[in-house]
């Protein structure tokens, strides 16, 4: 059998041209020639315009034309007859673009050598620095790289060259997955359907981020593990046809010209630009309408997009999710989003490095998350809508990357679309995009303002700034009376940019985020993680602890090794992986971690060796961020938090000086009216994001085809639920795929109490049952008490001192009410009792689940009593009391962090409640 390359070779041949082996098609004139003789294989949208304009009205002004790296270059266009100048947006027409279906192509022979990358006019280079041209090229290649290899794979692939069936597979075509016969079993008297070991594998394959190659060797080893005559499948190939037909995925591949970043409708036009033909890059989309189907086919699934209307509030004025918050309530006022079947959603993005020899080359993906799911569940991987990916060696052109999103969002604000569900009649739904999050660089490329070291950077407001004296570095003093940007002035702003070629007031162009959006300024949150821990937490840190700044004032030098032994002391909670113990090498922190150290760990450390001074002043930051970050936040604390802020930022120039009084100083002063526009900072926190960005890149195997690995897999996992949940409950597949596809360590359920509630490990015979307390506090008398130590509550694992093993964690310290009063204390054991009177272990019921708890009393201490205004509820400095007390298990609140500090002779505990437990970490 004939490979693929030959194959294609020979059809070159036949049509009159040669190409010679290890040809890279770098001649200019054969390039030429090769690009009039062999089509694009694509299926279109629609038909191109047969006058070649393919979108009218695009260039109205320059507005909304892809920037290019002369921003004055915009502005000599013509203006189109008939074209509207007010709102030019309105104008620009969806183009004709190139579909491919990535499950059909990817098995099938190409007519295209793989030498044709992105970029048509370069040469590839070698392995040792990736071409954003030749690491990806879906017309060319064609492949879906998650779960597949051939026969040319990459050389510049991590896994080499791939052995594959490919096409000289002697299996039986199988049908699509969806239509398999659950019945038909792997072998006589075999445990598992062929339907149920596919999803298995699957599964498998996704939750250990595997390689073609590995998911292919894996195959080979199933069958050899079971008796000749089996329906395994034994090639990668057959085993990738399965999966054809379930939620068939689309991807949409946009061209643009490399040099002005012109929309094309095919790699082979010429840029109107340019005027000639030039490199041709692409990036791809994919669309909305697929993956939301996937997400509806699940059951439930509309059910839980009503969640906005069947919470429970703990205080009905409150600001508590984003619905309280004034951009939500706005669109309710108008109608579309109190129908209860329209969606609204949240944009992000961030530029991702793929490659650890070449930090040019990154991915840019372009996340959509559903605000209407509630906030455990929309932050969910299979839950969030992967839009687009950008990838190369520059970052995205925003008008350039958002103009297809623009264009699919606009359809399905006006017209909807109807959806079918597994559990009720179809659905006819319409989304719009709500509001945006991301960091400060990829803030200004979306929102076409200046970078944050410049002129107007903020993008919150139109304070100047300055540049410090004898430096590079842009500062914001604080003035309380400076004028906000608005809607409005975003866009006049961009207008005359436009005109004369030049910024005003820092805004470059108008982005098409203009349009997407209600509101462009109020609907852009600051992201917290990038801002207040990673970003200002950060260099805290750093002024305080490193050797550059040991002669000032505010420096914490020379208590380095005092404030590192503290931290080894710690242990974190289960809810918790670690925390880098060491303020000397601040590389080695997550942002996981800078957020622990200012909400838990600084006061109580720093307590005893910072100035008093200084100290009192980073309490205001700790507490106002703390109010901002509440489950639930009144009117009143978010003006009392507005209140620190400003004080925070007006006596900072005086204790660290002007110098550092950087972006993220300023932007604290925005904190409040964010919040009250979009809700708690959690809501828009770029944590959960970040995280999806690491996932995403454990899928990436080899440097060929980047944007396809990544949406093949996304679509995979965005399946894998309904696959999961479509099996027999009773199966042992079904626990199986189950078990794997959750993060986080495996627990044994012992007793299951209640929904969300388990004890954990083994139940062992209590010797000494605390008789007199069971009698005090719940007048329970005799009966049999066994033991246990640990407990799951809702995702939360409780452990009891009683548990020996725990050496790393200390989760035995707790909130919890005792007859409606908030109490604090440590869990000594958990107990089982029964009204029994067996001598051995037993199961009887009815049974009662306790815990029997060490009560800690709180003492006032300077967070508490220093400003009546400074709000530190959370943070406890408590002393063991000589009571314990016995209460049933869903007495508890939260599991809190425990510290002890050594101040000399003095030992300080304190127990600190979670800030929210909602928050994705």
């Amino acid at each position: 059998m004939t490979s693929r390359t030959t194959r294609w070779r020979l059809r070159k041949q036949a049509g009159g041209l040669v190409v010679p082996e290890g040809s890279d098609s770098d001649n200019s004139a054969d390039e030429a020639e090769l690009a009039e003789r062999r089509p694009v294989r694509l299926r279109l949208d629609h038909e191109p315009p047969q006058d070649g304009n393919m979108d009218v009205g695009r260039q109205v002004n320059g507005l909304f034309e892809p920037e290019p790296e002369v921003e004055a270059q915009d502005v000599n266009v013509n203006v189109p007859h008939g074209a509207n100048v007010e709102n030019p947006i309105d104008d620009i027409l969806p183009y004709p673009n190139g579909i491919i279906d990535i499950f059909e192509q990817a098995n099938k022979s190409l007519s295209e050598p793989e030498v044709e990358a992105q970029d048509m006019n370069v040469i590839v280079n070698g392995p040792d620095e990736p071409n954003d041209a030749n690491l990806e090229h879906p017309i060319a290649n064609g492949e879906d790289n998650v779960l597949s290899t051939d026969s040319e794979a990459s050389s510049e692939s991590e896994e080499g060259n791939f052995s594959t069936d490919g096409d000289n597979s002697d299996e039986e075509e199988p049908p699509p997955l969806n239509h398999l016969n659950d019945e038909r079993l792997l072998y006589p008297g075999a445990q598992l359907t062929l339907y149920e070991s596919i999803v298995a594998i699957l599964t498998f394959a996704l939750a250990h981020h595997l390689t073609g190659s590995s998911v292919a060797d894996l195959l080979a080893l199933i069958a050899l593990h079971c008796p000749i005559r089996n329906t395994c499948v034994r090639s990668l190939y057959i085993f990738n046809k399965f999966f054809k037909n379930i939620g068939k995925e689309i991807l949409v591949c946009h061209y643009y010209c490399s040099v002005r970043y012109k929309s094309l409708v095919n790699r082979s036009d010429a840029c109107t630009q340019c005027n000639r033909v030039t490199k041709v890059s692409f990036f791809i989309e994919i669309p909305i309408i697929q993956q939301l189907q996937i997400l509806f086919n699940r059951p439930g699934f509309y059910a839980d997009l009503q969640f906005r209307f069947n919470r429970m509030k703990k205080s009905a004025n409150n600001i508590e999710d984003i619905y309280d918050g004034r951009i939500y309530k706005e669109h309710v006022q108008r109608g579309f989003l109190s129908n209860p079947s329209n969606i609204s959603f949240m944009w992000y993005t961030d530029g991702v490095s793929v490659f650890n020899f070449s930090n040019k080359f990154s991915i840019w993906p372009l996340y959509l998350v559903i605000n209407e799911l509630k906030y455990k569940q929309r932050v969910k991987k299979e839950n969030i809508v992967l839009a687009g990916i950008w990838f190369g060696k520059r970052k995205p052109k925003a008008n350039t990357f958002l103009e297809p999103f623009y264009t699919r969002l606009q359809d399905f604000y006006h017209n909807g679309h109807i959806f079918s569900r597994p559990n009720g009649p179809p659905v006819h739904v319409r989304g719009v995009m709500l509001c945006g999050t991301c960091d400060m660089p990829a803030k200004s490329t979306f929102l076409r303002i200046k970078q944050f070291n410049g002129n107007y950077g903020c993008p919150r407001c139109l304070q100047k700034g300055e540049q410090y004296e004898g430096s590079t570095v842009h500062v914001y003093r604080h003035s309380p009376n400076v004028p906000l940007r608005t809607n409005e002035s975003l866009q006049l702003h961009g207008r005359a940019a436009v005109a004369s070629g030049l910024p005003c007031f820092g805004v470059k162009g108008v982005s098409l985020l203009y349009r997407m959006v209600s509101d462009l300024i109020r609907s852009t949150g600051i992201d917290a993680m990038h801002g207040v821990f990673s970003g200002l937490g950060k260099a805290l840190l750093e002024l305080w602890f490193h050797s550059d700044h040991k002669e000032s004032d505010f420096t914490l030098y020379h208590f380095v090794d005092s404030v590192n032994a503290r931290l080894k002391e710690f242990k974190v909670p289960s809810f918790l992986n670690k925390f880098t113990q060491s303020v000397s090498d601040l590389t080695s922190w997550k942002s996981l971690d800078f957020k622990v150290w200012l909400f838990y760990y600084s006061i109580p450390v720093l307590s005893g060796l910072m100035s008093q001074v200084y100290l009192d002043h980073h309490m205001l930051l700790v507490s106002a961020v703390y109010i901002l970050s509440q489950r639930s936040i009144s009117c009143a604390e978010i003006n009392q938090a507005s209140l620190l802020l400003n004080k925070y930022v007006l006596e900072f120039e005086t204790l660290y000086g002007l110098r550092f009084m950087g972006i993220n100083v300023h932007q604290l002063t925005h904190l409040s009216q964010c919040v009250e526009d979009l809700g708690p900072l959690w809501v828009y926190s770029c944590y959960f994001m970040e995280d999806l960005n690491g996932q995403i890149c454990k899928f990436i195997h080899g440097t060929s085809h980047v944007g396809i690995q990544i949406a093949s897999a996304t679509t995979k996992m965005q399946q894998l639920g309904s696959l999961i949940s479509s099996l027999n409950p009773l199966s042992p597949a079904h626990s199986f795929c189950n078990k794997i596809n959750k993060f986080g360590q495996t627990l044994k359920i012992a007793e299951v109490i209640g929904p969300g509630i388990n004890v954990v490990g083994r139940i062992t015979h209590l010797s000494v049952p605390p008789r007199e307390i069971l009698f005090q506090c719940l007048n329970i008398h005799g009966g049999h008490c066994q033991m246990f130590s640990r407990l799951w509550v809702k995702g939360v694992l409780f452990v009891a001192e009683s548990y020996t093993r725990a050496l790393k964690r200390n989760s035995s310290y707790v909130h919890f009410t005792i007859n409606n009063v908030s109490t604090l204390g440590s869990i000594k054991y958990f107990i089982r009792w029964s009204d029994c009177h067996c001598a051995t272990l037993c199961q009887c019921q009815p049974c009662l689940y306790l815990c029997f708890i060490q009560v800690y009393e709180r003492i006032p201490w300077r967070a508490h009593v220093h400003w009546d205004n400074v709000a530190f509820s959370y943070l406890n400095c408590v002393r063991e009391s000589a009571n314990s007390v016995v209460v049933p298990v869903t007495s508890l609140r939260s599991l809190c962090f425990y510290l002890s500090v050594k101040d000399g002779a003095h030992t300080h505990q304190y127990i600190i409640e979670r800030v929210n437990s909602l928050e994705a970490e």
